[in-house]
């Protein structure tokens, strides 16, 4: 469950993710884009540290585009793979250092759980509240990991770190040890390509595009 506060946010995400995104090779664009939120969805930290939040954005007549995005409490190590997108001021929890969650092994564990276990995204709850939110997206997995059982998969998920994060094209391809977890960035017909076929996979669907395209895959 992940536990959602009514607060202020400096900067807000979205102009935050509007800063950031000129500066990824992903993105076609060299200007501050003028951002819509499309949907969101979450995963669970399983130690309650680190909040695991995924934005879909868009930019009016463009590609609905994917962010992973972390909030911590503290600054990751410097000199890792994890980038950092900005400060956050968050007027209950105070500052928040927002990550690239690509980068971020919390996140690719979370991942690579989700679409193993079959679970999804995390309910969100805002606090105080009882009774999840309604979702903004459907998240599903789909497929298996070749050549692992179940079990051994679980297992070396919850081990999972990031040696590497590479963009390739319009997504995210990290080295995670004993998986390699692509990201896809830029939500179009496209990702549902042949290429993640036969592989673990999330996929995603959401008001206005009912037909499900690859967010993630495990291989």
């Amino acid at each position: 469950m992940a536990l959602i506060y009514d607060a202020e946010l400096k900067p807000g995400k979205l102009e935050a993710v509007a800063q950031w995104l000129p500066l990824q090779a992903w993105y076609d664009g060299d200007e501050v884009p003028e951002l819509t939120k499309v949907a969101a969805y979450r995963f669970d930290d399983p130690d309650g540290e680190v909040g695991v939040e995924t934005l879909l954005v868009s930019t009016g007549d463009g590609p609905v585009l994917q962010v992973p995005m972390t909030y911590r409490a503290q600054p990751l190590p410097e000199g890792g793979p994890a980038s950092l997108i900005t400060t956050m001021e968050h007027s209950v929890l105070g500052t928040r250092y927002v990550y690239d969650a690509t980068g971020d092994a919390v996140y690719v564990r979370a991942l690579a759980a989700a679409i193993l276990d079959g679970t999804g995204q995390a309910d969100q709850v805002m606090d105080g509240a009882s009774t999840p939110m309604e979702p903004t997206m459907t998240v599903r997995s789909d497929g298996s990991l070749p050549g692992h059982s179940l079990e051994e998969a679980d297992d070396a998920a919850g081990t999972l770190d990031v040696q590497s994060a590479e963009i390739a094209g319009e997504t995210t391809v990290i080295d995670a040890g004993l998986m390699t977890v692509t990201v896809q960035h830029v939500l179009d017909e496209i990702a549902d390509a042949d290429v993640t076929a036969g592989q673990a996979r999330l996929l995603g669907s959401w008001p206005g595009h009912d037909e499900p395209v690859v967010l993630a895959a495990l291989a």
